[in-house]
């Protein structure tokens, strides 16, 4: 009884959206301008041409994380397509060098710091952060990933 209940809900709930998807087709519309939070950078040039594609047809700008390896990579890029791209640095926070990366990306250029994985339990809270989150508030960096520098 339990099984067919269920499977009358799952028909039912299918047919329901089934036929409001159908009704909202027409009514659909793309945005004049759309801004799209979080992406992940790969340097290659197959990724920065399909990327520039899709933007450019709809009309839009990426936050795009760039990992350490790929700094230099990402940022001429980013450099290049101001229009489309706002360039997010993946810096990690339990990092010896975590300050001077802060510091260099900030100097290269980039607008933001992004996935600032806390170890730990993710305690954001723990005093040993405390450096990172002052110097991100100086370079005016912002940051998604806790909410002390949410944006």
């Amino acid at each position: 009884m339990k099984k067919k209940l269920l499977l009358a809900v799952l028909l039912h709930f299918s047919f329901t959206l089934a036929c409001s998807n159908q009704k909202s087709k027409s009514n659909v519309s793309i945005p004049d301008f759309i801004i799209d939070s979080h992406i992940h950078y790969r340097a290659t040039d197959d990724w920065e041409n399909s990327f520039l594609t899709i933007y450019e047809k709809f009309n839009a700008m990426g936050c795009i994380l760039v990992g350490m390896k790929d700094l230099d990579r990402g940022i001429n890029f980013a450099k290049a397509h101001t229009e489309r791209v706002i360039p997010y640095a993946a810096i990690d926070i339990d990092s010896p060098t975590v300050l001077s990366d802060i510091q260099k990306v900030y100097d290269m250029g980039y607008k933001a710091l992004g996935e600032l994985f806390a170890r730990n339990e993710w305690n954001y809270d723990d005093p040993k952060y405390d450096p990172i989150w002052a110097l991100a508030e100086k370079t005016r960096l912002a940051s998604c990933s806790s909410y002390r520098n949410s944006c």
